[in-house]
């Protein structure tokens, strides 16, 4: 891998890092508390982990940096395929296993993060941006993972 490779993999990791700081935040001001940041299980990697109420929150965070002056209309979203979905599907399966499946309600969550030369500048909360039976309409979800 040559070097300007490299410099814009670490440029784009850095932007997800940025991003993931200031969806917990949103999530901070809002009242959720941050379990974990990062989860990773033998599935996946889950961006963040909450506890909002008496619910468990997996918010993945999608973060796109928009160079000002670009007439483009950014939507992170556009960035989360079914693959990905059944993949947290599966992580977060593995993550309540490990807890001995909590009598706990659960959501997925998407955060959009908008990225500027000065910071984030938007922020967008999609909660319940899908669900089992979403994973299961679309033939994304193996029964072994049908029900927590």
């Amino acid at each position: 891998m040559n070097s300007s490779w490299k410099k814009i993999r670490r440029k784009t990791a850095a932007i997800g890092k940025a991003g993931e700081k200031a969806a917990a935040a949103m999530f901070k001001r809002k009242g959720c508390i941050l379990l974990i940041r990062n989860c990773r299980t033998p599935r996946a990697e889950l961006d963040l982990v909450l506890l909002d109420g008496k619910t468990l929150v997996f918010a993945e965070v999608k973060t796109l940096y928009h160079r000002h002056g670009s007439k483009k209309d950014l939507k992170p979203s556009e960035n989360l395929k079914w693959h990905q979905k059944r993949r947290i599907w599966n992580a977060a399966y593995a993550y309540l296993h490990e807890l001995g499946k909590p009598e706990l309600a659960i959501r997925f969550d998407l955060v959009e993060v908008i990225y500027g030369a000065w910071g984030p500048e938007k922020i967008f909360h999609h909660p319940g941006i899908f669900n089992r039976e979403d994973l299961k309409h679309a033939g994304v979800l193996s029964t072994d993972y049908a029900s927590f």
